[in-house]
């Protein structure tokens, strides 16, 4: 799936047709084994904590590219994050602050939920491959100003919270279980369910502002940068493969773009690149957007 605006998400078939549009208010897909799952929300949503009230959906869509659940969550969602096992887990919001973490399966049933005590401003969460999901708060227990970290384990059993460090940023799983936690230039290690978080192997300190994402089968990650690292006004895109020891496999670099730096790494190993808008792309209403995909690249 691609996002286009704040309505249209495109459904596309691997060899890049148009399988369907999906239309809802800033909704945010999620890879899935099978199909996507994410959250729709009120206009411009995403990123902002504590969240806007109003009303709250969670969309699946089957590999075949048609609605397979759309269920309304009980309460505004700040931030979400899918299973690799299959499903998603939202962060869910009450008068202000974060106060459930809830887990859907595929077909959008609820799995488990768990009530946060304390009152937190805002947070984050990721689920490692095993399923155990790592909650991060800011500023609540007696870790302020600095961050509480509590695993809650695949059935919903939370365990005792711990300090996780000073700042948020963005989560992803780590190969065997457990996530890495990128602060810009910055990776933090947490095992999975350890209490004791760690510094980053030096391979993924020495790859500042990048994204991680399982491939070949669980044999590896692909990296692409996330910052806008531009060279003349160029954008510095590339995918590299490094195995479970952090040696690189190979790097390639991507087709120049001018400005427009989107490169990312799909589930199945897609790799996608955004393009930039050309003048005869652009009109009185903005630009359309324009995308190159190699569908199943590292898979």
């Amino acid at each position: 799936m691609i996002g286009d605006s704040e309505s249209d998400t495109f459904l596309l078939a691997p060899g890049g047709a148009l399988e369907g549009v999906v239309q809802a208010i800033d909704y945010f897909p999620t890879g899935q084994p099978s199909g996507f799952e994410g959250v729709a929300g009120p206009l411009q949503w995403w990123g902002r904590a504590p969240p806007p009230s109003g009303t709250y959906e969670l969309l699946a869509f089957g590999g075949d590219g048609k609605q397979a659940s759309n269920v309304a969550l009980p309460s505004p969602v700040g931030s979400y994050s899918p299973d690799p096992l299959g499903g998603l887990v939202v962060l869910a919001y009450s008068n202000g602050a974060a106060s459930q973490v809830l887990s859907y399966d595929v077909a959008g049933n609820q799995r488990w939920a768990f009530s946060i005590a304390e009152s937190a401003t805002t947070g984050i969460l990721g689920v490692d491959v095993r399923g155990n999901t790592l909650l991060l708060l800011v500023g609540v227990g007696g870790y302020a100003p600095g961050i509480e970290g509590r695993w809650i384990d695949s059935k919903g059993s939370a365990g005792s919270p711990f300090a996780a460090g000073a700042s948020l940023g963005t989560l992803f799983p780590r190969l065997g279980g457990g996530l890495f936690l990128a602060d810009g230039a910055n990776w933090t290690e947490f095992p999975a369910l350890s209490t004791a978080p760690e510094n980053a192997p030096t391979w993924l300190q020495q790859r500042p502002h990048v994204a991680l994402q399982i491939v070949e089968g669980g044999q590896g990650y692909g990296i692409v940068p996330v910052s806008e690292v531009r060279i003349h006004g160029y954008c510095d895109q590339y995918v590299e493969v490094v195995d479970q020891s952090g040696a690189s496999c190979g790097k390639a670099q991507l087709p120049e773009v001018y400005e427009f730096c989107n490169a990312s790494l799909g589930l199945d190993g897609t790799l996608f690149q955004a393009m930039s808008p050309t003048q005869a792309n652009c009109g009185a209403n903005g630009c359309a957007c324009a995308w190159q995909i190699w569908p199943g690249l590292l898979r």
